[in-house]
């Protein structure tokens, strides 16, 4: 009903929320998990000059125990848009110590070997795609709130305590774009959806790249 100035009503306006809400089709994802432990390593006749070592099948990481200052990096297979989920838990002695953890997640081999180094543009940190959490109970899971872009992981353990290390029980990726996946019946939505996707892995592209020339004119201009 509309009031005498022809202006929905409330609840009139709470119908047409709800029935959008009813129509709107539901996201589609698909779980992707690592498939590798690599390491990044130099090589000059490799773009960039760093190429992933392999070193063993990601199911590895399952029985192995993290310390301060160790770091784990897994190969997703592959290039994939989502939101990461860790399954975490502890070894030895009971926990009396937070555990702080550093997720990444790079698009390039350079960008993994590289990561640390001190930022040579103005762009805003927030774009890196890195997130620090602090857990006070173990085991956990835990599912990073922002969605990212990339493919190799890199998990450091950034401390524990003497006592107590950290065990990765599963790590997953909730994937609204895993290249070579089966595509959903086109809709204005998978179509919108796809676009941002392909966008967002465009502009973290060229952000790298930025980075990377930056870094090259730097050097040059120093050596001058």
């Amino acid at each position: 009903m509309s009031d005498a100035a022809g202006i929905p009503s409330a609840a009139q306006r709470a119908a047409w929320l709800e029935r959008a809400a009813a129509l709107l089709p539901a996201v589609p994802t698909s779980l992707v998990q690592p498939t590798t432990l690599v390491e990044p390593e130099r090589d000059p006749a490799a773009w960039q000059g760093w190429r992933m070592r392999q070193l063993a099948p990601a199911a590895t990481l399952a029985g192995r125990r993290l310390r301060r200052g160790d770091t784990v990096h897994l190969d997703l297979g592959t290039y994939c848009v989502g939101w990461i989920e860790l399954a975490l838990g502890h070894a030895g002695c009971p926990m009396d110590a937070p555990l702080r953890l550093r997720v990444r997640l790079c698009e390039m081999p350079a960008a993994v070997g590289e990561f640390d180094a001190p930022p040579a543009s103005a762009m805003g940190l927030g774009w890196m795609q890195e997130e620090v959490i602090t857990l006070d109970e173990l085991p956990a899971t835990v599912r990073l709130p922002r969605r990212v872009a990339g493919r190799w992981l890199t998990l450091t353990c950034i401390d524990t305590s003497p006592i107590y290390q950290m065990t990765v029980d599963a790590v997953r990726v909730h994937a609204t774009m895993p290249r070579g996946a089966p595509l959903p019946p086109p809709t204005t939505l998978t179509a919108r959806q796809a676009a941002i996707d392909e966008a967002r892995r465009r502009i973290l592209q060229s952000l790298a790249a930025d980075l990377r020339l930056g870094a090259d004119i730097q050097g040059i201009d120093d050596a001058g």
